[in-house]
């Protein structure tokens, strides 16, 4: 009789079956290629299954990766408790990036209880969903509804205060981490544990109130919230920072001072007579938001669209611009200030007066012109800015981006400028401030005449969801923090007005 061959049977994310059996991959021989798995859940875990029962020694880290582009991600492994046949691979920490795609190897060291090793490596390359979520719903077991941020505007002279709430158990236990976001590289300090292992175990039911007494840096955080069961030693899963039966995610920014009105600072308000958690509602339900991860784009997940949303968090110096008004002119800024900020921005660069000429004429904010031009044309050195496509001998330009939709923007941005007869970087300057104008901060269509400021032309409060200038949800905030670098100190000597909305 011969011997029964040690083999994987089937790889799978749990509760969804991939495959049955193994492929040769056809460029080499030397591994074995499941099938390319795709769209699967940011916070799925992965479950290896063999023909026999598993040498222990079998199942480490070495044996079973996760591989990005360059590396090891180190997911955590561990044996499967209910099938000794089985392995499982655990979360990284806060689940996989949206729309990236990974490759699970299983080396062929791995060996059956009985000493038999597999024929061969196994690989299997799978594509994350670009559906962004705000943690995990693991069935069966307890589950967070909410984590809610107390302090209205957190300064680094307060202390963070949380609201947490769970279901699906009577008594849990929660720990909590602080994830704080480095914009500038796309990537994360380190988890900072707010509490000291689980807490004890309290009512699920009731609000969790918990305060963190040392005080934080300014910044923009995520805060994430794990729960187990009471009754249980160790959660049903695991990530980075703890083992949890479900996590949940939230986000609030530390500023170091609250804006106020001043001399030439006024700040004003608008009520809207909205709630402010239908409108999250209706934009997440939309599927229009966007958000960036490490460079990869998702479909923005509801917390994400509530923090970037609500003007509370940006009621600082870095965020204030998108609440200024832009449908003023400044008289303090000059053509000479403007070409100083201007320098080396490629076909930008001495535009100064058009610029002015430009917001004086449409009666707007000449640093949002200038700002706004600036982040849409890479510092004025994108191929629309650049004055490099030419139709029919006329080089064309155009600075704001104006009809370059995602299918072709080269091809139907530099078609607009040439219907428009926008040939030199003055023509494009003050057709765009005309369009600009036109569409957006003066539109008489009621679902478009609502957008003063750079908060508005992305949200669209009046209309949620509909009519918004820009689909990435940092856009406004993006923008407001370029004016901050590019003009903060110019304005502060300008008559500036604020318009904070105010939902219900």
């Amino acid at each position: 009789m011969k011997a029964k061959k040690f083999f994987i049977v089937v790889l799978f994310t749990l509760l969804i079956c991939i495959s049955k059996g193994v492929q040769v991959n056809a460029a080499t021989d030397s591994v074995d290629t499941f099938p390319q798995k795709t769209g699967v859940d940011m916070n799925k875990e992965w479950k290896v299954e063999f023909s026999k029962t598993i040498d222990p020694s079998s199942i480490n880290s070495t044996n079973f990766k996760v591989m990005d582009n360059t590396r090891d991600i180190g997911v955590k492994v561990k044996a499967d408790k209910t099938d000794a046949k089985a392995v499982i691979l655990e979360l990284p920490t806060l689940g996989y990036v949206p729309g990236k795609t990974y490759t699970l190897n299983v080396s062929q060291a791995v060996k059956s209880q009985d000493g038999k090793s597999l024929s061969k490596p196994i690989q299997m390359k799978f594509t994350v969903s670009s559906t962004m979520v705000d943690g995990t719903s693991y069935s069966g077991l307890p589950v967070i509804s909410a984590c809610d941020v107390l302090n209205k505007n957190l300064t680094t002279n307060d202390k963070l205060s949380l609201s947490i709430k769970a279901s699906n158990a009577s008594k849990v236990k929660y720990r909590i981490y602080l994830y704080k976001f480095n914009y500038t590289s796309y990537s994360f300090n380190f988890y900072k544990e707010l509490t000291t292992g689980y807490t004890n175990e309290v009512d699920a039911s009731v609000p969790y109130n918990f305060q963190y007494n040392s005080l934080i840096d300014a910044g923009d955080y995520k805060v994430v919230v794990y729960t187990k069961n009471s009754d249980s030693v160790i959660g049903q899963h695991e990530d980075g920072n703890t083992d949890f039966d479900n996590y949940y995610t939230n986000y609030f920014r530390c500023v170091q001072n609250v804006i106020s009105s001043s001399n030439n600072e006024q700040i004003t308000s608008k009520n809207y007579n909205i709630n402010f958690d239908n409108i999250v509602n209706e934009q997440y339900n939309s599927n229009s938001s966007q958000y960036e991860i490490k460079t990869y784009w998702s479909l923005a997940s509801k917390n994400i669209i509530s923090y970037y949303m609500n003007p509370n968090n940006f009621m600082d110096n870095e965020g204030k611009y998108m609440f200024m008004r832009i449908d003023q002119t400044l008289s303090n800024i000059t053509a000479d200030d403007l070409n100083t900020i201007l320098k080396g921005k490629g076909t930008l660069e001495g535009m100064g007066q058009a610029f002015l000429d430009a917001a004086n004429q449409y009666k707007l904010n000449v640093a949002y012109l200038v700002s706004h031009a600036l982040e849409e044309t890479g510092n004025g050195k994108t191929n629309l800015a650049s004055g490099n496509i030419i139709i029919n001998g006329k080089p064309t330009y155009n600075f704001w981006g104006i009809h370059a939709y995602d299918s072709d923007p080269d091809k139907l941005g530099s078609q607009y400028a040439y219907d428009n007869g926008w040939f030199t970087p003055k023509d494009a300057i003050m057709g765009g401030a005309k369009f600009i104008a036109e569409q957006y901060i003066y539109s008489t269509d009621s679902t478009s005449s609502d957008r003063k400021t750079l908060y508005n032309m992305k949200w669209n409060p009046s209309y949620p969801a509909s009519y918004e200038y820009a689909t990435d949800v940092m856009w406004a905030y993006n923008s407001s923090l370029n004016m901050y670098n590019l003009f903060d100190q110019l304005l502060s000597k300008s008559n500036v007005i604020y318009e904070i909305p105010k939902f219900n």
